[in-house]
């Protein structure tokens, strides 16, 4: 899927890098955004990420998302739309 000439795997791509830092112990990055074509226009995409980490040890799940968020803010809202997250320590 082409997302404003960007394709999907590059995007996947960039938010694997991104999330580099916090050293995953399991990533996942679901492209979900052919299920939201009629809404969206195809100018951004919709991601699934689950991410496991020993740095969200004693962090809240709040806080573990913020973790996430910090690091892909300047995707959102494009070439990110949606981001639906899932962590574990």
């Amino acid at each position: 899927m082409t997302i404003n000439n960007i394709q999907s795997d590059t995007i996947t791509e960039i938010i694997e890098s991104r999330l580099a830092c916090l050293e995953p112990t399991y990533l996942s990055i679901r492209d979900d955004s052919s299920m939201h074509e009629n809404h969206n226009n195809n100018s951004a995409g919709h991601y699934y990420i689950t991410i496991m980490s020993d740095k969200f040890i004693n962090l809240s799940t709040i806080e573990q998302h913020r973790l996430v968020y910090k690091c892909l803010r300047d995707l959102i809202p494009f070439p990110i739309h949606a981001l639906a997250i899932n962590t574990k320590p």
